[in-house]
């Protein structure tokens, strides 16, 4: 069993220090890594993978929903 459906290995390109204890991290993906029930025609298969989504401000999951249109075209109507 896997306990996380996709896996991306990253090399650490900057780190900004915000100070404290906040740091953010840019990273470049060098490599990713799912099981093949994950994939569909070797892509990552969101509906399969059926991702959540935490919202640290809300304390609350989400489940990712329905697709709403084609990228980069249905973004200039939507919230209109």
């Amino acid at each position: 069993m896997m306990l996380c459906p996709i896996n991306m290995e990253c090399r650490v390109v900057h780190e900004l220090d915000l100070g404290g204890t906040n740091i953010i991290i840019i990273g470049e993906v060098v490599q990713t890594y799912s099981e093949e029930k994950y994939l569909t025609n070797n892509i990552p298969d969101l509906k399969k993978i059926n991702p959540i989504l935490v919202s640290i401000y809300e304390f609350n999951y989400y489940n990712v929903g329905e697709k709403i249109g084609k990228a980069w075209d249905v973004g200039k109507n939507y919230g209109n």
